[in-house]
């Protein structure tokens, strides 16, 4: 029987005694699934503490800037109760990290149609925030 210290090492170790793949390729086949992108990110994280003296130096990135693996580890750290919520199906990633703070909302604006990008904005902000960017275009 082949035991594994980390899921990483099972993961890139040939067969027989791994399964010979590609973390990144791991990482795409799942990126669709926010639970087994979730399930995956915990495998791969490295334990707190000191390290055991017969692990691994390989390095594994950790999920970073925008994207929803990303997100899932934010808010799973920082905001178990949103992040249970990206799993149950019922948030998206992204809106779980606005509702955070973590993340602001944004919206596109068409920028080579004036009359569309009013539209939008008077859509989005609220009137107070529309007086302020008044102001602010006319200064």
């Amino acid at each position: 029987m082949v035991r594994h210290q980390r899921f990483a090492d099972f993961v890139t170790t040939p067969p027989l005694k791994g399964l010979g793949g590609d973390i990144e390729l791991l990482r795409r086949i799942v990126q669709d699934d926010p639970v087994a992108v979730d399930l995956l990110d915990r495998a791969l994280q490295s334990p707190r503490g000191r390290p055991e003296e017969n692990v691994s130096n390989r390095h594994i990135s950790r999920p970073a800037g925008t994207t929803g693996a990303a997100a899932l580890r934010r808010l799973r750290k920082d905001r178990p109760d949103l992040h249970a919520e990206v799993l149950a199906g019922n948030l998206s990633a992204h809106a779980a990290m606005v509702e955070a703070g973590f993340r602001h909302r944004t919206i596109s604006v068409p920028v080579d149609q004036p009359d569309a990008a009013a539209k939008a904005l008077k859509k989005n902000l609220a009137p107070e925030d529309l007086a302020a960017l008044a102001k602010l275009l006319q200064s």
